[in-house]
């Protein structure tokens, strides 16, 4: 069993998803392109942030390397696809920018059904 260490009272950010229900004809490439790009543009700051705090616990915690850059998961089934976003976003606005991008997914993204707060 390994060790597990707590780092949320120590970090300004959190972890948050959306998940996207898209058709089949939109083109699933493109999708995940805009679906970074928008990610990107709302999580950048946060991002650089979240590297300088691990590093700073790094020295008080055992931390293994943690990945800030937003991720785009895809789950294919018979009717639809299916997009999970996962991004760190700051704790205290995590509501506002996640509107944010789903306003944005929604009005960029043609053919979108479904978007999950």
């Amino acid at each position: 069993m390994g060790n597990v260490t707590s780092t949320s009272r120590d970090l300004s950010f959190s972890e948050d998803e959306i998940q996207v229900t898209l058709p089949f004809s939109v083109d699933i490439q493109q999708a995940r392109t805009l679906l970074q790009d928008i990610l990107q543009k709302y999580t950048r700051e946060v991002q650089k942030q979240a590297v300088r705090e691990f590093e700073r616990l790094g020295d008080k915690k055992f931390l293994t390397a943690v990945e800030t850059e937003p991720t785009v998961f895809v789950h294919i089934d018979k009717h639809q696809i299916l997009r999970v976003l996962k991004y760190y976003t700051e704790s205290h606005q995590w509501s506002e920018i996640k509107n944010q991008i789903v306003e944005e997914i929604s009005r960029l993204i043609p053919g979108i059904t479904d978007v999950d707060r």
